[in-house]
């Protein structure tokens, strides 16, 4: 075993162990750190539609599997995941039980923090290469896993998280940018690329869900012509703009009902649908089961 390996061994102990520590709960936990999460699953996960917001995630133990459109993109405690957009995603946990459990993180990525450190890295100007699919696999290296740690290790102590733990995310998405695969995340923030544009529609979809929107006046809003966009939105996304529309109007729906209480109807109609039947088809589709049946399932412990 050489160094790298050595190193890359003992802190990933360390990872698990902190992140098992912390996440005592199944399913999504949070933490004292509000863009952190941690995850522990006992039971293996079936394909199940998430709308994932831009992070960065990890795996502690276990593997994962993420599937966009007809990208599959598989990970363990070797590798990590990016999605610099939110997407929605079929998530997937092929094996887990309470003896060994799935553990895992999500870092929110701070948008900001990200700009800040490219104009420190003095990387302003749109890249030349070809835009590439926003989510990506990397393989995780030493420094990446000792700033995961830091920040975790961090959490602890009031005065550490408050001294400490921004610098070790700051560290943390430094890493991220810098590494093998980085410029795929450089692609979807530098102002004017058209991974920015389509990053920059993807927003405006989740502010505006629920309006008209058709694809010439997306386009328009990113000065680009509308096969030019249709073109980099499934490149970047592996979705159509119409399919991802579709996808978040479903996943609003859904939280709209068990959030707040509303029927199948009414959340339709909320969310943009101008029939429920057409709604109803569509739901079942995307979660595998009718509305009323899915936030009952949600609901059960």
């Amino acid at each position: 075993m050489n160094q790298t390996t050595s190193q890359i061994s003992i802190a990933s102990r360390n990872f698990a162990r902190l992140v098992r520590t912390r996440a005592t709960a199944l399913g999504i936990n949070d933490s004292p750190w509000p863009r952190l999460k941690l995850n522990r699953a006992e039971a293996p996960l079936l394909p199940t539609s998430v709308l994932y917001q831009a992070c960065l995630c990890v795996v502690a133990q276990g593997g994962k599997r993420a599937i966009v459109g007809e990208e599959t993109y598989e990970y363990d405690p070797m590798q990590y995941l990016v999605v610099p957009v939110p997407l929605p995603i079929l998530a997937e946990i092929p094996t887990a039980s309470p003896e060994t459990p799935y553990l895992g993180i999500s870092l929110q990525i701070d948008s900001s923090t990200v700009n800040e450190l490219l104009l420190e890295l003095e990387e302003v100007a749109p890249s030349p290469k070809p835009v590439s699919r926003a989510v990506y696999v990397s393989e995780v290296e030493p420094a990446l896993l000792s700033a995961l740690v830091r920040l975790l290790e961090a959490l602890d102590d009031p005065r550490e998280k408050r001294l400490l733990a921004p610098a070790a995310e700051r560290e943390i998405l430094y890493r991220v940018l810098t590494g093998p695969q980085g410029e795929r995340l450089r692609q979807l923030v530098r102002q004017d690329s058209a991974g920015h544009r389509i990053a920059q529609t993807v927003r405006y979809l989740q502010e505006h869900f629920e309006q008209p929107i058709d694809v010439p006046t997306l386009a328009a809003k990113v000065n680009m012509s509308p096969s030019a966009f249709q073109h980099t939105f499934k490149r970047v996304t592996s979705l159509s703009p119409i399919q991802y529309l579709k996808r978040l109007r479903l996943h609003q729906a859904r939280a709209l009902m068990l959030r707040n209480g509303l029927g199948a109807s009414d959340a339709a109609f909320r969310v943009g649908y101008g029939s429920p039947s057409q709604f109803s088809r569509e739901f079942r589709r995307q979660f595998g089961a009718p509305p009323i049946q899915e936030i009952e399932r949600l609901r059960t412990p």
